[in-house]
């Protein structure tokens, strides 16, 4: 494409005239728009879906929280109204363990193709681990951080930054791996629907106000160890009750993360159909498709 002109760059109208344009026939072009504007469609669906399930997740954390499963009375906490049945208990004096991991870096040792895997501040989301970013260290980092050993079950927190407050139970995957100084975690030996529901309960405007509160904004946003200790958890006062909070909550993750696969998947539809047919690299004819 020529441009012209001496200080600022641009196109003149005959340049643009001379552009030439490979358009499909009108009824091509029709049949185009129809199955692109399908797609969009169908994402915008899935995004209703995820908007609607993520905002009944909020009204029934709150719900929850205040009332329990049976509506039961409120007290006063210093976390606000809860349960009366329920006991607010610190963190600290429900965990068995509550550490955090170090720089490898500043102890001599380097990512490794394979290894133990590394768990940082960007794999811990919100209610979730994202492991698709995977580093790793030579098993001897663990020897030498046998403190910050994760477990399958252990609660990670960051302490550090921009992500500081995300929340996530360690899944299988970190089973051995090891974790770095922006990331807390909080080991119990009680069961997998408490620690959800404490998990749930951080992610929650109650549990994310205690962390506003209590983190320093010096250089860097932190939270201390200290602080982590200190957090105060509403716990239901029968293991039934507490099972089916955590499995109320856990289905509708599940649901939105579901439809989450969905729009992802229709979203790289849309990007390949709108490439694939506007190049003319497939036609219309040659699509067998449906959309759902």
């Amino acid at each position: 494409m020529n441009k012209r002109g001496a200080t600022i760059k641009g196109i003149t109208r005959d340049c643009l005239e001379q552009i030439r344009l490979n358009i499909p026939p009108l009824a091509e072009q029709k049949k185009i728009a129809h199955i692109l504007s399908t797609v969009q469609r169908a994402i915008q669906a899935q995004e209703r879906i995820i908007q609607t399930t993520t905002e009944l997740k909020k009204a029934l954390m709150h719900k929850l929280f205040n009332e329990g499963l049976r509506g039961e009375p409120q007290k006063q906490t210093e976390i606000g109204p809860v349960p009366e049945s329920w006991e607010v208990r610190k963190l600290g004096d429900i965990a068995t363990t509550i550490s955090k991991g170090s720089s490898p870096k500043w102890q001599g040792f380097h990512y490794t193709d394979k290894g133990i895997l590394f768990v940082r501040s960007q794999n811990v989301g919100s209610g979730r681990m994202l492991l698709d970013d995977r580093t790793y260290l030579p098993p001897s980092f663990n020897e030498k951080e046998k403190r910050s050993i994760l477990q399958s079950g252990d609660i990670l927190i960051n302490l550090v930054g921009a992500s500081i407050g995300r929340v996530a139970l360690g899944t299988d995957d970190i089973e051995g791996g090891n974790c770095n100084q922006a990331v807390g975690f909080v080991r119990l030996e009680r069961s997998e629907a408490i620690k959800q529901l404490i998990v749930y309960f951080l992610l929650s405007p109650w549990g994310q106000e205690q962390m506003r509160r209590q983190k320093k904004d010096i250089a860097r946003a932190n939270l201390s160890l200290l602080d982590v200790r200190g957090f105060e958890i509403p716990i239901p006062p029968v293991e039934d009750e507490i099972e089916e909070i955590a499995r109320a909550l856990v289905t509708l993750d599940k649901k939105n993360a579901t439809h989450e696969r969905k729009r992802d998947q229709l979203q790289n539809l849309f990007r390949t159909l709108l490439h694939e047919l506007m190049t003319a690299k497939i036609r219309v004819h040659d699509l067998p498709l449906t959309v759902g």
